[in-house]
């Protein structure tokens, strides 16, 4: 398989899928749902992996023992984390670290980056995983082709919801981190163990100036997340995040595409 694309929910695969060619029928790998086909004339696995680093891990595992694919691209919403990204606003992953990995002292948290293996060595610990150079260059010159804007950056990742700006002032501080998201530095760890190149597309949902009222912030995708009643008084905020949400799908899967059709 030449491409497999990764994303969390639904609503992140939504726009790939209206141009997308099923070959075989839909399949399963574990909970996570595997569609392959063609987009452009090209193989192409389109894998939904539900949210979180763990069970980014999983699904991504499974496709890349069951189908080979030659090249991973993860793809969805992220939140800002630097002044001057409004939603929409595509980061092209040039390095991804997961930030929620390390420990505590004296009430400071410290990252430490994860623990990697390779056969026949200790494990060694990693702070970032660095895109494939050959992708982030194919990409990069197929979004200008398409008239496309996007800027290379860091994306954070982790199993926590970033809601507060101080928050997110913190993974600018300790990363220098552009993004934040929940997968792509799981499915960067898979790739790199086995040998994969990847690129994390991902496009801004929220700004870095706002935080996401308790509750909100769980409305990723209506038709995949478990259920949350927003409360009236949030209800305007609620709305706001799902149409940044909307256009940040739009905006990443955008960029995937021309990446694929390679310009």
């Amino acid at each position: 398989m030449r491409w497999l694309v990764v994303a969390a929910v639904s609503g992140e695969l939504a726009a790939l899928r209206e141009v997308f060619t099923a070959t075989v029928p839909r399949t399963h790998l574990g909970w996570a749902s595997f569609d392959r086909g063609e987009i452009a004339g090209q193989e192409t696995g389109l894998l939904k992996c539900g949210v979180g680093k763990v069970n980014a891990a999983m699904a991504t595992v499974q496709a890349i023992a069951s189908y080979r694919p030659e090249a991973i691209l993860t793809i969805g919403s992220a939140g800002a984390l630097i002044p001057g990204l409004e939603p929409g606003d595509v980061i092209l992953g040039e390095q991804v670290v997961q930030h929620d990995v390390g420990y505590v002292r004296a009430g400071t948290f410290i990252p430490t980056g994860v623990v990697v293996y390779e056969v026949g060595a200790r494990g060694r610990q990693q702070t970032r995983f660095a895109a494939d150079a050959d992708l982030l260059a194919r990409a990069e010159w197929a979004a200008a082709a398409a008239g496309l804007a996007v800027r290379r950056g860091l994306v954070a990742t982790g199993d926590i919801v970033v809601m507060s700006t101080t928050h997110k002032r913190r993974l600018v501080e300790q990363f220098e981190a552009a993004v934040v998201e929940m997968e792509s530095g799981a499915i960067a760890q898979v790739a790199q163990a086995h040998r994969v190149p990847w690129l994390a597309i991902r496009a801004v949902s929220d700004t870095a100036d706002e935080s996401v009222v308790p509750g909100v912030g769980s409305t990723i995708d209506a038709t995949d997340g478990p259920p949350h009643a927003v409360p009236s008084e949030q209800a305007e905020a609620a709305a706001l995040l799902r149409a940044g949400i909307a256009a940040a799908n739009r905006a990443a899967a955008a960029v995937a595409l021309a990446t694929i059709r390679g310009g």
